[in-house]
């Protein structure tokens, strides 16, 4: 699994997302550029990755966010 941070956030929340998510689709992208064992099997689009105070990317909870989405 792979996460994906949108430049402009608002496109997930309209109507049209899932439609987005096919469109901006990462893995034909991925296939021509990295070897066969990098290609992401999915490809989750967020709005941001959870930072701590300091700015840095809060890795347990990118885990929890892995775990949610496998459960």
């Amino acid at each position: 699994m792979a996460f994906a941070v949108l430049e402009y956030p608002m496109l997930l929340d309209h109507p049209f997302a899932s439609a987005l998510n096919h469109l901006l689709d990462a893995e034909p992208w991925a296939r021509e550029r990295l070897a066969t064992y990098n290609v992401p099997s999915c490809v989750r689009f967020l709005s941001g990755l959870p930072h701590n105070a300091m700015g840095t990317v809060v890795k347990p909870d990118v885990a929890r966010l892995f775990m949610n989405e496998h459960a």
